[in-house]
């Protein structure tokens, strides 16, 4: 599969709070941001018609995408995407959020972590990278889950790694078998969840005690 073949598959990918549609132009994007902010995205497009000239003359290697909040519409955001090889195996995802009143931060990595599963569940390599003086890109690539790579006096590079799943072994009557290796881990993170003076059962006995 290629940069070219991936589509959604649906018109938007939803979880119920945000959603991600393709953007076709009907919204001025660079125009939400200050020109500064623009720039740590997009360094060599400065107007609105170069975006969308850049959109339609590499529409084969470049995918944009538009964040809403479900309950009411509201777009939030955007992301898009470009193809770093030519089988179309990696691509980067850069992008930014221009909403301010609706606890944005919070609502654009929802919607960013949204894509990026998405992604990674279709086999993708996802690749981004940020400005090194950008400290808030950084952080917020590094709480998306993505590692540093690579750095120098310009930019931090990051990948994410693939989604793996983890064989669990099972007892006969179901139940995480706690002498593996997994297993162990497992019920090491449950007891420590359990234990802690936040956890939901604590919390439970200190409402009805």
């Amino acid at each position: 599969m290629t940069a070219q073949d991936y589509t959604l598959p649906y018109p938007a990918v939803s979880d119920g709070v945000v959603e991600l549609r393709a953007y076709s132009g009907q919204l001025d994007i660079v125009s939400q941001f200050t020109p500064y902010d623009w720039h740590q995205m997009a360094a060599d497009i400065d107007t609105p018609q170069q975006w969308e000239s850049l959109l339609e003359n590499y529409k084969q290697y470049v995918h944009c995408y538009v964040l809403y909040r479900v309950s009411d519409q509201r777009p939030m955001g955007f992301v898009f995407l470009m193809q770093e090889d030519e089988r179309g195996t990696y691509l980067s995802i850069h992008g930014g959020g221009w909403e301010r009143q609706i606890n944005p931060a919070v609502l654009y990595m929802r919607g960013f972590r949204l894509i990026v599963g998405e992604l990674l569940r279709r086999k993708f390599r996802i690749l981004s990278r940020c400005n090194a003086s950008n400290r808030a890109a950084e952080k917020f690539l590094r709480g998306a889950g993505f590692e540093e790579t690579a750095r120098d006096n310009e930019s931090i590079y990051f990948k994410i790694k693939p989604l793996r799943k983890m064989a669990v072994k099972k007892t006969k009557d179901g139940k995480v078998d706690k002498r593996t290796k997994e297993g162990k881990e497992i019920a090491a993170r449950m007891a420590k969840a359990r234990a802690a003076k936040g956890s939901l059962k604590n919390r439970l006995k200190r409402l009805f005690s």
